[in-house]
């Protein structure tokens, strides 16, 4: 339903007038308010006294927006004119109605005490500062947002109360503070959230034994939290974060080189790098995902590629049998939504791209993406391919060159330099060739 607002003001000058009707006229056209002003709406003969009280008294007006400059001051305070006729009835209905909240006082100008220009009556009010012109705009959109009731800052809705785990806490705690960093303490925040990430990882290795579902869900705080890490070194690049980032991979490999051993660092590592990969193709932060894609980690006392975070969590298949696709059922337990489909979409870019490398000679050197075998309803569902469609626009394929090559004709010579894997889609089975940078 349209608000409807009548401006009480002054006249004071023409050019304070025309200040009004620019602000006026930007309540009607910018933010949709049924504004009533003398100027458009009391014709010549008519009483512009008997107007203005009317409209103060019309219970049709939902507010009363008082743009009070020095004038209007006086004059309401001295019961002058026009002015000191609505005033009267203003007054007597703020204080009668002490929550009455229909009246909006805005204040245009300074007191020689240094107190806004406003009645004694709009004194104890909460007024909106318009004594910079310059600002009339961004003001403007305030007192709209106050007839509409869409403050700019509004209370959030209170949460549930937290089970006050220990690691959660820890987890929510160095996510804030990352938030929250200036220049000189970026860094030392970022190494602690990660630090933290680790620390969680470790406990719930200790912890877990059966590896049911309930168990398994206990990484998905740990993946909103590495999202949101991720998402921080993303928006604030910095060639460090991507040392810490490389550095945190090789504690957590360490913990993985006995494959039947702690298998919720593997299944971290795996889904962390599908997160890190999809963010970085999301916002279009090639160098970032170049240099971790290029970087070595140690594994085993040698040195590896990414593919080596892909590892299967081999200590679950004593849980589940060979025939259960682990890494999609975990997918559909941590992901859901638009957030899945670009995790899928990951998978498959890191398959295609190990493949197209020269030098294979090991297992270490493909990305296994279990999550992605011919058995996954995706292969079927052309419209989800919310990354992988991305790279039809030849500056997308240009920005990501490192993945695939830099043109269609070098993407091309890649594809038939390499042995596909009848059960392992890759982006050629959601994209024909000819159409990777066609546009």
């Amino acid at each position: 339903m349209t608000k409807k607002a009548f401006i009480s003001y002054s006249r004071t000058s023409r050019d304070h007038l025309n200040r009004v009707v620019r602000i006026a006229e930007s309540l009607r056209v910018d933010h949709g308010i049924d504004v009533i002003l003398d100027v458009w709406n009391c014709t010549e003969g008519d009483d512009l006294n008997y107007f203005m009280e009317s409209m103060v008294n019309d219970e049709t007006i939902d507010f009363v927006i008082i743009l009070s400059d020095i004038q209007y001051c006086n004059r309401a305070n001295d019961r002058e004119g026009g002015v000191g006729k609505e005033s009267t009835i203003i007054s007597s209905q703020i204080y009668d109605k002490q929550s009455d909240s229909r009246f909006i006082p805005v204040f245009l100008d300074i007191l020689s005490n240094g107190k806004p220009a406003l009645p004694t009556f709009c004194n104890t009010r909460f007024a909106i500062d318009m004594t910079d012109i310059e600002l009339d705009i961004e003001k403007t959109e305030e007192i709209a947002r106050k007839v509409h009731n869409k403050p700019l800052f509004e209370k959030p809705k209170i949460g549930k109360v937290p089970d006050y785990n220990q690691d959660q806490n820890d987890l929510k705690r160095a996510i804030k503070k990352l938030t929250l960093s200036k220049s000189y303490n970026e860094m030392r925040n970022f190494e602690e959230a990660l630090a933290i990430i680790y620390k969680t990882l470790e406990n719930i290795e200790n912890s877990v034994e059966d590896y049911n579902q309930e168990n398994l869900m206990e990484l998905k705080e740990i993946f909103d939290t590495w999202k949101e890490v991720i998402t921080y070194a993303l928006n604030n690049d910095n060639f460090y974060f991507r040392e810490i980032i490389i550095e945190h991979y090789n504690r957590c490999l360490t913990l993985t080189e006995d494959e039947f051993k702690n298998p919720m660092t593997r299944i971290f590592n795996y889904f962390s790098f599908l997160i890190l990969v999809s963010e970085s193709l999301s916002s279009g932060v090639n160098e970032f995902l170049k240099d971790l894609m290029n970087a070595k980690f140690n594994f085993s006392r040698r040195e590896a590629n990414y593919y080596i975070l892909s590892l299967y969590p081999q200590a679950l298949s004593r849980k589940y049998s060979y025939n259960t696709n682990v890494k999609k059922m975990l997918a559909e337990m941590y992901f859901e939504g638009k957030d899945l489909k670009k995790v899928q979409d990951a998978d498959v870019i890191l398959y295609t791209e190990s493949l197209m490398k020269k030098d294979i000679h090991s297992v270490y050197e493909t990305w296994h993406g279990a999550l992605l075998y011919s058995k996954w309803p995706m292969l079927e569902q052309r419209t989800i391919n919310i990354l992988i469609n991305k790279f039809r626009s030849k500056n997308y394929l240009a920005q990501f060159d490192f993945l695939f090559g830099s043109s269609q004709s070098e993407v091309l010579e890649n594809y038939n330099n390499i042995k596909l894997a009848h059960d392992m889609p890759t982006i050629f089975n959601f994209i024909d060739k000819e159409e990777i940078g066609s546009y």
